[in-house]
């Protein structure tokens, strides 16, 4: 007697193999990962009111920023700390 698809694939589901290993590490899945909206370089200087070349100097000197391609995307509270360490660092008394 045949088996069912079903059963089939209730089957291959229970007994994957192995994921292969990578030289590059994927991903983890987004549930334990806020759901925070990464901003362009220009939404990120509307945020700031300073201009694209002084968003990009910016990240010359360190600012966090993920890339996208060849495009810097920037988590808003991340780049915050930044600038606020930044001040703080360079107007604190010493």
């Amino acid at each position: 007697m045949r088996r069912s698809i079903a059963a089939e694939f209730y089957d291959l589901a229970e007994h994957e193999p192995e994921p292969r290993a990578s030289a590059v590490q994927s991903v983890p899945p987004r549930r334990g990962r806020p759901k925070t909206r990464l901003l362009t370089i220009s939404e990120l200087a509307d945020y700031l009111s300073v201009g694209r070349t002084t968003l990009y100097a910016l990240l010359h000197d360190g600012m966090p920023a993920y890339r996208v391609g060849q495009v810097p995307r920037f988590d808003k509270s991340e780049v915050l700390a930044w600038l606020k360490a930044r001040h703080e660092r360079r107007y604190s008394a010493d």
